[in-house]
């Protein structure tokens, strides 16, 4: 859910942004070209703070963190 949360909220950001009345396509073109930023540098190492992000909530809830690994079917 957090990685969700993560994208959604910077494409509805985005979004929001490309819905403006004065919105003009140069700033279209920057919009996007970030949106496409923000996919790649979380490609990288958005997943990784999102798991750790995830470990400190549990943590803080007094919760174990237990994350299933999907089966490898050979």
């Amino acid at each position: 859910m957090t990685i969700w949360y993560d994208i959604l909220f910077t494409i509805n950001s985005v979004s929001k942004n490309l819905q403006s009345k004065d919105m003009c396509i140069n700033m279209v073109i920057e919009q996007l070209k970030g949106l496409l930023s923000f996919f790649e540098t979380y490609r990288e190492n958005g997943f990784e703070n999102a798991f750790i992000f995830v470990k400190e909530i549990a943590f803080e809830m007094d919760v174990e963190p237990k994350f299933h690994e999907k089966k490898n079917q050979s």
